[in-house]
């Protein structure tokens, strides 16, 4: 299974060489570079067996009923997002999906899985589509956000390079896996740190601002433009599993946003508080 859906973008099937972003304004479409292609490794295309009618069934995208016996099956313990959603190509050639395909899918798999169609099964099966539900609400409200869907691919993409340190790795040496882990976590700290002492200085400046419209428009302005920039940015690094580098550019745009919302209550008079400042 090819995953083939890049952090912040959509890509559409009329335009199979296109990329659409869509931070905060108005999809724009730019040329698609090759690598974003190959966001994701593969992953290997294992079958499963039903546990009602112990019938094959290939684990691929949206194959959440046995197609034997029709019952539902239990979320994958390995799911994501993008592969829930059939955002991939066992083929080879690129998925390609607009918001609207994206939201038609989510219908879709909602009338598979939707609790109220299992209310007269048995308590498996309920269980089964309680998880499905709660997985696919969760994944779309992810997937439609740009800002959403960039940090989810960037975890995604962590967790696959300590996956993948773990399968070079011998059984007799499970310490690098480890180390690898504990590498991520000590440059996120790092990383976090230098990125949140500048954005706190700018989270200053505009505390300090007068609730002037035109000024506070003019800076939303800018900081929707340097927003753009910065997903525009992280999705190139991660296109280049520059990891690191890809964080950094998310945790700025989080401050971004922050900075926005603070600006917007300033402009409307409203008192910023902290419970707001969630990015």
């Amino acid at each position: 299974m090819n995953l083939r859906l890049s952090a912040s973008v959509i890509l559409t099937r009329s335009f199979p060489h296109q990329i659409f972003f869509s931070p905060t304004c108005q999809p724009i479409r730019i040329p698609m570079c090759e690598v974003v292609a190959r966001c994701f490794c593969e992953r290997s295309n294992n079958a499963t067996i039903c546990w009602q009618c112990g019938g094959t069934i290939r684990e691929r995208a949206e194959s959440v009923l046995c197609p034997h016996c029709r019952r539902l099956q239990p979320l994958p313990a390995h799911a994501d997002y993008f592969s829930y959603f059939g955002l991939d190509d066992p083929a080879g050639a690129a998925t390609t999906i607009d918001e609207t395909e994206l939201k038609r899918r989510f219908r879709r798999m909602q009338s598979l899985v939707h609790p109220d169609k299992f209310a007269g099964r048995d308590e498996r099966e309920r269980n089964f589509s309680e998880q499905h539900s709660t997985f696919l609400n969760n994944a779309y409200r992810t997937l439609r956000e740009p800002f959403a869907r960039a940090q989810y691919l960037l975890e995604l993409l962590e967790t696959l390079k300590i996956d993948g340190a773990a399968a070079a790795s011998s059984s007799a040496d499970r310490s690098t896996t480890t180390a690898a882990a504990a590498d991520v976590a000590d440059e996120r700290m790092v990383e976090d740190s230098a990125v949140a002492a500048e954005m706190m200085e700018l989270m200053e400046s505009i505390e300090q601002m007068a609730p002037d419209s035109a000024a506070i428009g003019q800076r939303l302005g800018e900081l929707d433009l340097e927003m753009y920039r910065l997903l525009r940015r992280a999705n190139d690094q991660m296109a280049a599993r520059d990891l690191s580098e890809a964080r950094q550019t998310l945790r700025r745009l989080s401050y971004l946003r922050r900075s926005r919302r603070l600006l917007e209550a300033k402009r409307s008079g409203e008192r910023w508080s902290g419970e707001h400042s969630n990015a």
